[in-house]
């Protein structure tokens, strides 16, 4: 008899012993992609967490206000420098702070803008204003990388070099290479010339289901240095942050911030961003150590239940395999079959479990990323900062990203990894147990396996 298809028969013929480790095994299997793809979101959503602005200072505003945007409006005007009395204090962070505000304006060009059909414009750009484009979340992130030239730093901002950065659509679109000049419309009316250092592509699906008008596309973002909107039109920012020269500064500052009404004569108050971003990363870190734990205890004694199985099933079958020996087959036949046997066990517990995860894996990590981008400390503190409903949109698009793809793939790649020692684990021990056997001892009462 060939020993494969022996296995196959043993198998069958013992169907609701093979039933019950097959469901063991399915419970592992399952149990195990499912604590990969948890701690595997968990550190998705730590690295999306990771502010760049990690030694700045975020302004804060009470929230328990009638004017919910009276913060915003605020801040807008203080960045911008647009109220004449403030002048004296927008100075007094220009000399003291590193302020790296993200400011954003709508903005004509000497380019032409993406314009889909659906847009409610004659089409704009939308000019960024930034310190250092690694210090914006989304070029730390990854969800902006450069394809050409160079990016934007802190010396652009300090010398108020006339530079910029294009998507690769626009340049494309508009047959623009690194080293070419373009022109962008400045407050006055008057077109000041940019000369673009680099290029970059934007790997976020997005959806501009939200999307009316084409300054708000992401083809359509300028990032220029932060200096340029000294004279160019700002319309708001993005990240209401500071950066002191000495940190023991951050008092006075509150004090001026206070003291002029920028926040509408509500309080506002400073609090470090790693801190404030320290809080969300808390929970999901205890999450994260949770289920790392809860894993290798769980494989642990599952690696225990599953070699006592195969011993046990090696045993009871001590008088078959004695008859088998006596009968002419080999050792080696025995343990082919027995392989076979466990092999199919693990096939019907495992394909199922992997198929139930290809189905749910995805929206279960979409489900657990939603959760915790809910998690916004800032929220909690009842204050109202630069994060925005539009901005969990996108962040909503950026998770979706950072899950699709091969990502499900990949965890089960990984729980597969975990689980292959534990299934040639207990096929050595079948095969210490039967190649160790006598046939003599199988077909008397002495326990020979």
């Amino acid at each position: 008899m060939n020993a494969v298809k022996y296995g196959r028969k043993s198998f069958s013929r013992r169907g609701k012993s093979s039933f019950l480790f097959a469901a063991l095994i399915f419970q592992v299997v399952a149990a195990l992609i499912l604590s990969v793809i948890v701690v595997k979101v968990c550190g998705i959503y730590k690295a999306r967490n990771e502010n760049p602005y990690g030694d700045y200072y975020r302004l804060l505003v009470d929230r328990r206000n009638p004017v919910f945007n009276a913060g915003h409006q605020s801040m807008d005007k203080m960045y911008a420098g647009w109220w004449p009395r403030l002048q004296k204090i927008h100075q007094y962070f220009l000399d003291i702070t590193d302020y790296t505000a993200e400011v954003y304006g709508q903005a004509e060009t000497s380019l032409q803008p993406y314009l889909p059909s659906w847009c409610d414009d004659q089409g704009y750009f939308l000019l960024y204003g930034v310190t250092d484009c690694m210090e914006v979340s989304a070029f730390a992130k990854g969800e902006l990388t450069l394809t050409e030239g160079r990016l934007l730093t802190e010396r652009d901002r300090r010398e108020d070099t006339r530079v910029c950065l294009l998507s690769k659509d626009i340049a494309s679109a508009n047959r623009v290479s690194i080293g070419d000049v373009i022109e962008i419309e400045m407050k006055d009316e008057t077109m000041e010339e940019y000369t673009v250092v680099g290029i970059y592509e934007d790997h976020v699906r997005r959806s501009n289901l939200n999307v009316t008008l084409s300054y708000d596309l992401p083809e359509n973002r300028i990032f220029v240095p932060l200096s340029t909107f000294d004279r160019a039109y700002s319309s708001g920012c993005y990240n209401y942050q500071i950066k002191l020269s000495d940190d023991a500064l951050i008092g006075e500052v509150e004090a001026l911030v206070n003291k002029y009404g920028m926040c509408e004569g509500y309080p506002a108050y400073f609090i470090k961003v790693s801190d404030l971003y320290e809080t969300n990363n808390r929970g999901v870190r205890s999450l994260e150590k949770a289920f790392t734990i809860v894993r290798w205890v769980f494989m642990t004694v599952a690696t225990l239940l599953i070699v006592v199985y195969v011993r046990s099933a090696a045993v009871s079958r001590r008088k078959e395999y004695g008859v088998l020996l006596a009968t002419g087959h080999s050792k080696g036949f025995l343990a082919v079959g027995f392989c076979v046997e466990l092999f199919c066990c693990i096939a019907a517990g495992g394909l199922p479990s992997v198929g139930l995860l290809m189905l749910l894996g995805k929206p279960a990590a979409t489900a657990l990323l939603t959760a915790t981008a809910g998690n916004v400390s800032a929220e909690v503190l009842a204050v109202t900062t630069s994060d925005t409903v539009g901005g969990m949109l996108l962040e909503a698009e950026a998770f979706d990203t950072a899950i699709g793809g091969g990502f499900i793939g990949a965890c089960m790649g990984n729980a597969l990894g975990i689980f292959l020692p534990v299934a040639v684990l207990s096929m050595i021990v079948s095969l210490w147990s039967i190649l160790r056997a006598k046939p003599m001892q199988l077909l008397s009462r002495q326990e020979g396996i």
